[in-house]
């Protein structure tokens, strides 16, 4: 599970900042949990990416946890 933990300039637009604070919070703790109820579940944090440009801004990590996923993947078989 990745979390963009930048700001979401959509969001900005319309919600002030405690509200974006509180709506981060509710998606990281729902991210660590499903992150969690799955057998070898992962959760990686991305700092300064923003959800819509996740893939964009920071898709060195993107691969890296493809990457790694496809590794467990192909120890298990």
């Amino acid at each position: 599970m990745l979390t963009a933990n930048g700001r979401n300039p959509y969001w900005a637009q319309f919600m002030s900042e405690e509200q974006m604070r509180a709506a981060h919070a509710g998606i990281h703790a729902m991210h660590v949990a499903m992150a969690a109820s799955v057998p070898q579940g992962e959760h990686r944090e991305l700092e300064g990416a923003s959800h819509q440009y996740l893939h964009v801004e920071q898709p060195d990590a993107i691969v890296h946890a493809i990457r790694d996923l496809l590794a467990k993947a192909a120890k298990q078989q």
